[in-house]
């Protein structure tokens, strides 16, 4: 009888569709991940009255529906790290639900595909990457703006984080970013995840258009190689 009402409760929350993630989300996403998972997850998800935006959200089996105690239960056990769970939540929480009207529930299914064949795999260099200390750079257009790029979920979350990006340098001495570590990120309310992945969007915003010096302060040159830069997002007004 359990597993019927189960079934059945199941049944009558809607399965609903998000908006596809963009390019720079998931380059952002995959900078964090040793490698790319790929699948589809069935997620439980809670969205406010009246909006079309996802709060948070939960694995569920196929057949599973939980309640508002088990849901928040279930927030508390967060899938490991990096795995294809993990990634799923981090692609639909945030998102918008896709179609015309908001959902009369709050509580949705979506089953998140995962997939990140548009953001190739960059192979380790064989070199050591380069620093400011042994190359110069000139920074791109977005750095005299940084703060206009802060992004809004930190700062509705009081949220702050260190970054340090890793780029390839390209022939032109352009920069295409695609590692990334989080350091030092606070935050006052939930929701670390996409807060960091927010974090990484950002900074390779910033660093977009960023071009590096043809040699090394030694000469040596540098198309090819990778480069180590660190970004620090502090709150406006903050020390």
């Amino acid at each position: 009888m359990p597993l019927f009402v189960a079934t059945m409760f199941a049944a009558a929350l809607p399965v609903v569709r998000l908006r596809a993630p963009t390019a720079t989300q998931l380059a952002a996403i995959a900078a964090q991940l040793p490698d790319r998972p790929h699948g589809v997850v069935r997620l439980q998800c809670q969205i406010p009255a009246n909006f079309r935006l996802v709060d948070r959200c939960a694995v569920v089996t196929p057949a599973e529906t939980l309640n508002d105690a088990g849901f928040v239960t279930r927030l508390t056990i967060p899938p490991t790290a990096g795995s294809i769970e993990d990634v799923a939540i981090r692609l639909s929480e945030g998102a918008l639900v896709d179609g015309e009207a908001a959902p009369m529930q709050r509580m949705v299914v979506v089953d998140r595909t995962v997939d990140f064949g548009s953001v190739p795999m960059t192979p380790p260099s064989d070199q050591p990457p380069l620093t400011l200390r042994t190359v110069s750079i000139t920074p791109g257009p977005n750095f005299a703006q940084a703060q206009e790029f802060y992004p809004a979920t930190a700062l509705w979350q009081s949220a702050e984080a260190s970054i340090t990006a890793t780029c390839r340098i390209q022939p032109d001495q352009q920069l295409i970013c695609f590692k990334a570590r989080v350091k030092n990120l606070t935050f006052q309310r939930p929701s670390p995840k996409r807060t960091e992945d927010a974090f990484v969007q950002a900074t390779f915003t910033i660093l977009s258009g960023t071009t590096v010096a043809a040699p090394t302060k030694d000469g040596t040159p540098t198309a090819g190689r990778d480069i180590e830069l660190s970004f620090g997002w502090k709150l406006p007004g903050g020390r």
